[in-house]
């Protein structure tokens, strides 16, 4: 690993067999479990057929990817909002029980 400036640094990995150094400042374990991932990734979709071209088989991988990551972004944005119905009584009803814990005090 080598440093660059600041908290940006060069990490070495390998994705399908070939080396790359990417610059960034994040961590090297999380470059590593990335390059880990989209090497599997490739991997899977060529399914060890040596004869798909590269470029084809990344950009395949690119676009499962950011098919898997769209749907869970939209299950996430789901989940927001049915957090929110549920929340929404409940802090009406939280506000109802101060009022009247207010009320009774000057019973």
């Amino acid at each position: 690993m080598e440093r660059v400036s600041g908290n940006v640094r060069r990490i070495p990995v390998t994705i399908y067999d070939r080396d790359y150094l990417v610059r960034t400042d994040e961590t090297v374990q999380h470059i590593n479990h990335l390059a880990h991932m989209l090497d599997g990734k490739m991997r899977e979709i060529s399914g060890g057929n040596p004869n798909i071209m590269e470029v084809k088989v990344a950009v395949l991988a690119a676009l499962t990817i950011l098919d898997e990551r769209m749907k869970i972004q939209d299950k996430y944005e789901e989940l927001l909002t049915l957090l929110g119905n549920c929340t929404d009584p409940c802090i009406d009803h939280e506000e109802e029980i101060e009022g009247q814990r207010t009320i009774s005090e000057y019973e």
